[in-house]
């Protein structure tokens, strides 16, 4: 299993929402956060993540952030 895990929380949502998964992973995960607060589209959401993403990872999304995995593997294969 991979040891980063991205998560991306919902429309209007912060890392915040995460809370209880940084204590269950606390030492034997590396998460990583994509802000959707301050992207004008799911695109620009996107476009964040994947600057932010490691080579390899496990991807968790919510409500609307998992939304946002889709246009990362579409914008991934236009690359």
């Amino acid at each position: 299993m991979n040891k980063d895990i991205v998560l991306i929380p919902g429309a209007l949502a912060t890392p915040k929402l995460w809370y209880q998964q940084e204590i269950f992973f606390q030492g034997s995960k590396q998460l990583h956060y994509v802000d959707v607060l301050n992207s004008d589209s799911i695109v620009e959401m996107a476009h964040r993540f994947i600057s932010i993403a490691p080579k390899k990872f496990t991807l968790i999304g919510f409500s609307m952030g998992g939304i946002s995995p889709s246009n990362y593997i579409t914008i991934s294969q236009i690359k």
